[in-house]
Order: structure tokens, then sequence, then C-alpha cells
């Protein structure tokens, strides 16, 4: 299939006149992936000036170039999403250098695309035109996704360009066809595949999803989203999303009876089917092989994320999430700092206590806290400000009940991402209250908002153990082993947060995310100075590098 399509591609494409060529595949194959992709974006601009002597040959040189760069595409991504997730100047350079490339490579093909319905159509057979359009709305998916990752919109005229692409592929019959995009795959796709993992993945702009997380949906819709329908036909409760071919707006949720010749249809029903299945195989603690997803992202990793595409991609129930309270206007400096051990160690010199970092802990968390508070900020005169002490002040805008948001300058920490545990001084009080990092927007002048969770107004820093077999025994049949006292022991001490203000609910334990062990006894020093045993109960919330779970006393 993959050689007959290139090989009527390339009879499509040859001519007898003499052909332009740019002389870059040597140079190419040897560049660095960063190198070669800043060279593909000047060949594409010299691509642009062959327009008006040979289109033909143009649309040869340009998916050739999108050819042999997108393997350098994938390999960039990679790396800027976990080799260099807190290299925040590298990574900015990075994100510079991709968005270049695909914005021009998108352009490129606009203005190829534009021409050929103009006046070229009736020179391109299906085969061919099936290709063009495919990977048109691939590099316009891929641009727009770069922009997601900076929490930006797709740009304005892309939603327009895509509805061309709809029209003319119903048109020519080409929406469900298979074909290999590149030449590096093995699995067949389809535009319409295309167009419904560029819809969901758009559908998360507007969420507080990581960048990761973005990266991820859009591996899991390549596997998972296989020959959906995009129908032009309403049918009552079939369908989740729609798009309007008339207006330059992104996919929208269904919420009610809509139809319109214009709009374009699709369900979601197969992806949270998959999603569902995924969950519930986790929970029961069944084989994940069947749903290849392994290779991707970690066990927790995938249930972090499919808890969130489930609320947001549901079949029924959907209820759009809005604030409970509103917020009133409230502007003070806050004194931030951030990670367990810092906001341990902050607590217990407000409560007049020495407590001092544990022997295996302080070394690894709190480094790191010290690396992004100042050595990977560079300070600006709308920056958050670093205090004598390492830590930052936020301005505070607005509060609630529940939560506050908070307005950051256009240089931000890497560890100021959702999920992010912070502590801060209550204006007008000696006390330290802790919060959790829901969402960060960057907004269109470049400054960010973080919206803010309360978790607790009087935590307290003290130190807990974790009880554990001394010995671990291989069971033998016929025999059994007395798990006596003696052989249970505690592991070292390390700093945790207790939170117990909430009346007519269990008390709460905030400790490092290695440190917890599921329906395993705690032993917690009191502030009293009496040591108690405690069972870990439900888990309220998980983080990278923090659990928190209901206490059990006994």
């Amino acid at each position: 299939m993959l050689s007959s399509v290139m090989h009527k591609v390339q009879e499509v494409f040859h001519h007898h006149d003499a052909e332009e060529t740019l002389n870059w595949n040597d140079e190419f194959s040897r560049a660095s992936d960063i190198d070669a992709l800043i060279d593909a974006k000047e060949k594409l601009v010299e691509v642009d000036a062959l327009l008006k002597k040979d289109l033909k040959n143009k649309m040869k040189l340009v998916l050739s170039l999108d050819e042999a760069a997108y393997i350098r595409v994938q390999q960039v991504t990679h790396q800027y999403l976990t080799a260099l997730s807190n290299n925040h100047t590298m990574k900015q350079s990075i994100q510079v250098v991709m968005y270049e490339y695909l914005r021009r490579l998108y352009a490129t093909y606009t203005i190829i695309l534009d021409e050929v319905l103009n006046k070229h159509q009736a020179k391109f057979d299906t085969e061919a035109m099936q290709l063009i359009l495919a990977r048109y709305l691939n590099a316009l998916f891929l641009m727009a996704k770069w922009r997601y990752f900076d929490d930006q919109a797709a740009p304005s005229g892309v939603w327009s360009n895509v509805h061309k692409v709809i029209r003319l592929a119903e048109s020519m019959s080409l929406m469900n066809k298979n074909l290999f995009l590149y030449q590096t795959q093995k699995k067949e796709t389809s535009i319409a595949a295309i167009l419904e993992r560029g819809f969901m993945l758009d559908t998360l702009q507007k969420g507080s999803y990581s960048q990761l997380q973005i990266e991820l949906t859009d591996r899991v819709l390549k596997m998972w989203s296989s020959n959906p329908i995009i129908s032009n036909e309403y049918r009552h409760d079939s369908y989740q999303f729609f798009i309007h071919l008339e207006k330059d707006e992104r996919p929208q949720r269904l919420r009610g009876v809509k139809h319109h010749e214009d709009f374009r249809y699709w369900k979601t029903v197969r992806v949270v089917g998959l999603i569902e299945n995924y969950l519930c195989a986790v929970e029961t603690k069944k084989p994940l092989d069947a749903f290849q997803l392994k290779a991707l992202a970690s066990t927790e990793d995938m249930v972090q994320l499919f808890k969130k595409l489930r609320v947001d991609w549901c079949v029924e129930g959907y209820k759009r999430q809005r604030r409970g309270e509103k917020r009133k206007l409230s502007f003070h400096m806050m004194d931030v700092s951030h990670g367990i051990e810092s906001i341990c160690l902050r607590i217990a010199r407000l409560q007049g206590e020495s407590l001092t970092p544990a022997d295996n802990t302080h070394s690894s968390e709190l480094a790191i806290d010290d690396q992004y508070m100042i050595g990977d900020i560079t300070l600006d005169s709308s920056s958050n400000q670093l205090n004598m002490n390492g830590r930052q002040s936020w301005q505070m805008v607005e509060e609630s009940k529940t939560g506050f948001s908070v307005q950051l300058g256009t240089d931000i920490a890497p560890w100021v991402k959702s999920g992010a545990l912070i502590a801060y001084d209550v204006e007008g009080m000696q006390r330290i209250a802790i919060a959790e990092i829901k969402t960060v927007r960057k907004r269109a002048d470049g400054s960010y908002r973080l919206g803010m969770l309360k978790l607790s107004s009087q935590p307290i820093a003290l130190r807990a153990s974790l009880l554990q077999k001394k010995n671990v025994f291989n069971p033998v049949e016929g025999y059994e082993v007395d798990d006596g006292e003696d052989n249970f022991t505690y592991t070292p001490e390390f700093l945790s947060l207790y939170i117990n203000e909430t009346e007519g609910q269990k008390p709460k334990l905030i400790v490092p995310k290695g440190k917890y062990k599921r329906a395993h006894r705690y032993r917690v020093k009191m502030m009293d100075g009496v040591e108690r045993m405690a069972l870990a109960g439900e888990v309220v919330s998980k983080h990278h590098n923090w659990v928190c779970f209901e206490l059990i006393t006994q």
C-alpha cells in the first residue's frame, strides 16, 4: 500500500522540464535535530519562491522535506517533555525553533492547497490529493499542539483552513480512506482519524493539562481513534462534539439539539469506553497488555490523565466545571515556598520547634527546590521576586473560602505547575497555610495566572515513620509464619504535614510520595510529644511529589 502510494505520487510529480533542487538532503542528515529543523525552516522559505515557476516541483520538495523532518520533530518533542523537563532555558529555545518550523510548514502547505484548489486540482488524482490533505492536517495540528503546550489557542484562520480540507475530502470521498502518512509509520490512518485527533486535542486547551498530558493524549488518540465517522447528519443522543464549517471557531461540546447543514458531528463512545476499561483494569489489578500503553508512560501517569479525560469527554452526564462560589478581590503579597520539606521546616520555625531535616530526605527534594528557586529563574521587572530566604513573593488578586488566584510575571519557575504544594503566610496573622496549584494559565500579555485550592489554614509539621517488616519470608506449603511484633520495625523518620481542622471528617496526613504505602500503619509524633499509631486510609489527592490521605487512628 505504502509503496504504491509513494510511486503514484512520484508519477504525479514527474515532469520532463529541468527540476529545481535545493541540495539539502546531505546536510540535513548530518545535522543535529535542532539544527536540522532550523535548516528545514530556511529551506521552506526557499521553496516558497518556487510557486510561480513550478507547483508540482514545489509540492515534491515540501513532501520530501516534511518526510525527512518528521522523525526529528518526534525526537525533539520527546526530549522537550522528558530529559529537558527541568531545563527552563533550553525548553524555551526548543519551543521557538519547533514552532517556527511547524508554522512555516503549515503556511507553505496552505499556499500550495490554495493554488491547487484555484487552478490545478484537475492535475492531481485522488491518491495524490489524499496524501497532500493528510500531511497538511498533520502539520496544522502539530503546530496547534505546540501552542497548547504554551496554553495558547490555535491561531486565527486555522479552523477555516480545516473546513476547506473537510469539504474537499468529502467531495472526493477521501474522508475514511486509509493511507500511510509517512514511510516510517507502521499503522495506517485516515483524514477522519487525523481530524478527530486534532479536534479532541483542542478540547483540552482550556483545561488544567500539563504539557506531558497533552502529548500523551495525542499519542493515545493516534492508537485508539481508528476509522471515526465525521457525520453531517445529527442523530439524537449519538454525538458529543461538533464543529461549524462556516465559522472560524474551535470544536465545541454538543449541549443540546443542534442541526445545521454546515455542522459536522462525531462521537467519543469508543475512546471513552477504552478509558473506562483501562481504569477498571487498574482498579481490579488486571493485565494491561491489551491496551498497548506501557511504552507511553507509567500506569500512574495514565490513570491520572484518564481520570481527567473521563470527565471532559464523558458520553452522558456531562457538566461544565464551574466555581461553586464567587471570589472577591484581595490584593496583597504572599511569601511562598514549596515542597514538603521546605514547608515543614518553615512551619516548625513558626511553631518554635527544632525540626531538622531527616537523614535521607533533605538532599533530594530540598536541593531541587533551591535549584529551581535560584538557578533557573531570570528575573525582570514583571517577574515574581525572590526574597532573602530563597522564597518567592506572589501577588494574590482574588480569594474565596476554598481558593484564590495569583498573578505572576512572564517568567515562572519550572516547578510552578498543576499539583504543586505550596505554603504561604496568611495576611495579618502569624501562621502559615498550605494550598495546591490547580491551574496555570498564560494570559495574552505573557503573564501567568494561577488558580489555587486551599488545603489547610493551620497545618502542623511533624515527623512520621512507616511500620514495615524486618524480614521477608518465602511461604512454604504446610507451614505458617508467625509475624509477631519482633518482626516489625519502623522506617527512618521523615517530615510530613498533619491536617485536622474540618469537623466531621478524619484527620489527614501529607507525606512525600515515596513514603506512602496503601493500608499501612504509620507512627506519628504529635505536638504534645505523644507517639500515636494510625492506619493509612482513603487517598484524598495524589501527585508527582506528595500524597494526602486520611488517617484512621487506632
